[in-house]
């Protein structure tokens, strides 16, 4: 699609706390969440170190019994979920528990990061990655890579 090198570097900025905590409220909330909950979960997770439980917004891309999200490497929350923990969702407003995997960027997970991004065009988007007729560029994702993680949550059956 385009040269790699002509990509723009990884966007570092976050969002700030209290939109995160307005997200999180907003998703909880039934008129609410389905004007904004569609593609964006809540993930609940206890801290590795502290035991302390976090709930954070992220989008996700569900196949199945999975559902994917993906982070820059840079923030450290989804260290937590690289010892397999059990972790809780909220996906359109039903709960459901699961086990979080995170895989840091590396080719073996390009696929999954490529049809995220497809799926998520406004991500695409966030991470400076070129999106043309629904397609993302790989070769930018390639530059960029090392700087993802993959969160994987493969979800209990009930």
């Amino acid at each position: 699609m385009s040269d790699p090198s002509a990509s723009a570097p990884l966007p570092t900025e976050t969002p700030p706390p209290w939109m995160n905590s307005l997200m999180t409220v907003a998703l909880r909330t039934p008129g609410i969440r389905s004007a904004i909950g569609k593609r964006i979960a809540l993930i609940t997770f206890t801290g590795r170190r502290s035991g302390a439980t976090y709930t954070t917004p992220i989008t996700y891309m569900r196949e199945g019994d999975t559902v994917t999200m993906l982070t820059k490497r840079f923030r450290t929350w989804w260290r937590n979920f690289e010892n397999e923990p059990a972790v809780g969702l909220v996906l359109a407003g039903r709960t459901v528990t699961g086990v979080a995997t995170a895989t840091v960027g590396s080719d073996e997970v390009i696929d999954e990061v490529c049809s995220f991004l497809e799926y998520n065009s406004q991500d695409a988007k966030a991470y400076n990655i070129p999106i043309e007729e629904g397609i993302v560029d790989r070769d930018a994702i390639r530059t960029i890579l090392p700087d993802l993680v993959l969160i994987e949550v493969e979800l209990a059956t009930t």
